[in-house]
């Protein structure tokens, strides 16, 4: 790809990866919003195949530019796809219970993700199949199955409790119930600009924010760019794409105990915090190990640290005045 596209003049590769964020971030906020008008199933269900669409695309590109470009379709469609399944998972369990069930979901970007480079591997073993490179493969290949997936997962998606249509009355009465109990927000009042300006302007929102970036940085970092690190290290490609995936599986174990402890202590400030203390040592430790083996064992360390998804949820499922 960095050959045929010519990644490495410059800041290219950079330039690729950071537009992706531009749409990404501008556009989280109001696609929540549309969730109710579009139905939960209807929109995310839209937004998995059109990303899926704009992935097999990238497997067409002629030069760098059409490559970012897709990068920002990407970053618009991918939006609302996290915190949409996030708000919606909220919105279903009392605070205490949710983070095990946000775990169990945030397990599968982590391990697919950590995978994806093997996947990636196995897919440049296409190269020269109709002519066509071994990495654009990997970008239709990929594209194709999130296009198939996104169209099934129509019929599997919940709606908001309140508007679900596969429990009994009484079912969700009692989901509701125990929501309005727990937190005082189980039934959605109206929107309004005010209240998005009152909420905006609470400054705890704003620190909430400031440590997810802090926390998010390091792991973009690694995820981003461990294949080039472990190049740095000293390993061949085929061995960095390959030992991209060990990371994860430790990521994997962590997320699940640490959300156990999270939801069975109640404790979600000591567990950020450790976990934080962790991700510091690691990358001072990966900037400053010079034996490769070691920095590969950090690594692994810094994956199992990475505090980021104890932050991603909110404690209310809705804009209330009430909201604790």
């Amino acid at each position: 790809m960095d050959h045929d596209l010519k990644l490495s003049v410059g800041a290219r590769y950079s330039i690729v990866s950071c537009l992706y964020f531009v749409p990404y971030i501008l556009l989280q906020l109001p696609s929540n919003l549309l969730l109710r008008r579009f139905g939960v199933s209807n929109w995310l269900a839209f937004c998995v195949v059109s990303w899926g669409g704009v992935q097999l695309a990238m497997g067409f590109v002629p030069s760098w530019e059409y490559l970012a470009l897709c990068r920002m379709l990407l970053g618009a469609l991918e939006a609302g796809f996290f915190p949409g399944l996030v708000f919606i998972i909220t919105t279903w369990y009392i605070r205490h219970e949710v983070q095990q069930r946000l775990a169990a979901f945030y397990i599968f970007s982590v391990v697919i993700g950590g995978f994806s480079a093997i996947f990636a591997y196995l897919l440049t073993l296409l190269s020269g199949q109709r002519g066509i490179a071994g990495w654009r493969w990997i970008f239709i290949v990929e594209g194709a199955l999130t296009i198939a997936l996104g169209l099934t997962a129509w019929f599997f998606i919940p709606d908001f409790p309140d508007q679900n249509r596969f429990l009994t009355q009484e079912q969700t009465e009692l989901v509701l119930s125990r929501v309005e109990k727990d937190r005082g927000d189980s039934v959605p009042d109206s929107f309004t600009v005010a209240k998005v300006v009152r909420h905006l302007s609470d400054w705890k929102i704003w620190v909430f924010g400031l440590m997810y970036f802090c926390t998010t940085v390091p792991a973009y970092a690694i995820s981003f760019f461990v294949t080039n690190i472990l190049l740095g290290m000293g390993w061949s490609m085929s061995a960095a794409l390959l030992l991209s995936a060990p990371p994860y599986i430790f990521a994997a174990i962590s997320i699940m105990i640490f959300a156990w402890l999270s939801d069975r202590y109640q404790q979600r400030a000591l567990t950020i915090a450790i976990q934080a203390c962790a991700t510091i040592v690691g990358c001072v430790l990966t900037g400053f190990c010079t034996a490769p083996t070691w920095k590969y064992i950090v690594t692994l360390g810094q994956e199992v640290a990475f505090p980021e998804f104890w932050l991603i949820h909110p404690t209310t499922s809705c804009l209330t005045p009430s909201a604790g």
